[in-house]
């Protein structure tokens, strides 16, 4: 438990700081492509007309969809409104940050994941705001960020096998699925892989 209480401490900052933002200044974070994923949770709640994947607001970025479907329970909680919409993003980014935390603690030392994780809760204005942005490319960080750390420890700590190799596959795809861009970074893990393993 004590190997864990930093990050619970980083994560609760993270989750106040964010909040207040949100309670604060939600008409300064507004999204035009936030409003898809809110129709689609309340078409999800109210019945559908057309087919689920009709609802998506860009045909190659399927990540805009899941964001929907993630998005009817917390609908269900707060209430149709663009707070809760902001709430799904947010515990993406929250998650993104358990990760690098963890990724900075394990694979360089503590003092270096908790200033990262400093400079992340406390960063620019434009990346406080982009981490409560529904859509793709924050999601798409979540899946770069567990295939960047589970790389890291098939390839540096020899932690492998059939389920770790499965599970990485699936993060690589499923990081595609919601953003093209995250192909760049699993053309870079290739890489590493590639320099510290020729053989692989």
């Amino acid at each position: 438990v004590k190997k864990y209480r930093t990050l619970a401490i980083i994560l609760t900052v993270f989750l106040l700081t964010r909040l207040v933002v949100l309670l604060t200044s939600i008409d300064v974070l507004f999204n035009s492509e936030d409003l898809s994923m809110g129709a689609a949770a309340k078409e999800i709640i109210s019945g559908a007309h057309l087919p689920l994947f009709e609802y998506s607001y860009l045909t190659y970025s399927g990540g805009m969809l899941v964001v929907g479907i993630l998005t009817v329970p917390f609908f269900l909680l707060f209430g149709p409104t663009y707070f809760a919409l902001k709430l799904v993003p947010l515990a993406f980014s929250t998650a993104t940050l358990a990760l690098l935390y963890l990724f900075c603690r394990d694979f360089f030392n503590r003092r270096t994941a908790v200033i990262v994780a400093l400079l992340y809760i406390f960063s620019s204005a434009v990346w406080c705001a982009f981490t409560v942005y529904a859509g793709f490319h924050v999601e798409s960080l979540l899946f770069s960020m567990a295939a960047v750390y589970l790389s890291f420890l098939m390839i540096f700590k020899g932690k492998r096998g059939p389920a770790r190799c499965f599970l990485l596959g699936l993060l690589c795809g499923f990081g595609t699925y919601f953003s093209y861009t995250t192909i760049v970074v699993w053309v870079v893990l290739a890489a590493v892989w590639a320099i510290h393993e020729p053989g692989f």
